[in-house]
């Protein structure tokens, strides 16, 4: 991953890398459906790079709606 004001290289292999990253986090947040794309652009001055991350659509946030636990001998289920 990207670290501020380390060196890096800005090429397809470092896109992919940022681009997985951002998608795991986003599923972990339970965003699945999101859209986005990555770019780098060097700074004006030439030294740095900047990462763009441009949302295209948040989609739908997953939850979850009901837990079905079968099986349970020990802990029936409430109300039975």
């Amino acid at each position: 991953m990207w670290e501020a004001d380390k060196p890096t290289q800005f090429d397809e292999t470092f896109l992919e890398s940022v681009t997985s990253a951002i998608k795991e986090n986003l599923k972990a947040d339970g965003w699945f459906t999101t859209r986005f794309k990555v770019s780098v652009e060097p700074s004006k001055d030439g030294g740095k790079g900047i990462l763009n991350i441009h949302i295209e659509h948040e989609g739908a946030r997953a939850i979850i709606g009901k837990i079905d636990v079968k099986g349970a001998k020990k802990n029936p289920p409430m109300g039975s």
